[in-house]
């Protein structure tokens, strides 16, 4: 969640949000990659799957995707199927596990308008270092 922050940074409005699309599409297509085209484990745990990795994993089987095919290959009308299936699925619980885990000092978010909020402070970090944590946010 936080690479998908720092590539979206750019996307928040003068308010400083950002609409759910924007970052879930980010997610989603970041962990695509990472879980069909490069095939690994995002929990690490022998036999456990984290649930968005089940809903890929779903959708590549059911749809007959090849592991070679990169989130950006598949067509429109599919990729806003698995963002949404992804974004309903991720809207409490990935964005309020870092939340917590932050204790809300990153961003706010509004669940029923679909919009994130960043703290103008943690903005301005994460502009300032973009490059730094997103190398950090690799490996």
């Amino acid at each position: 969640m936080i690479k998908s922050l720092i590539e979206n940074l750019y996307n928040a409005n003068e308010k400083l949000e950002l609409h759910y699309d924007s970052l879930f599409y980010s997610f989603t297509r970041i962990y695509w990659n990472l879980v069909i085209h490069y095939d690994l484990n995002h929990i690490n745990m022998v036999g456990k799957k984290a649930e968005v990795q089940s809903i890929l994993l779903n959708v590549q089987s059911k749809h007959q995707i090849p592991n070679t095919f990169v989130f950006d290959k598949l067509s429109n009308e599919l990729q806003i199927f698995i963002v949404n299936k992804v974004k309903k699925k991720c809207k409490v619980n990935v964005k309020g596990a870092i939340y917590g885990d932050t204790s809300g000092t990153i961003y706010d978010f509004d669940n029923e308008h679909e919009i994130l909020r960043f703290n103008p402070a943690f903005f301005s970090f994460m502009q300032r270092y973009q490059s730094v944590l997103k190398y950090m946010s690799n490996y």
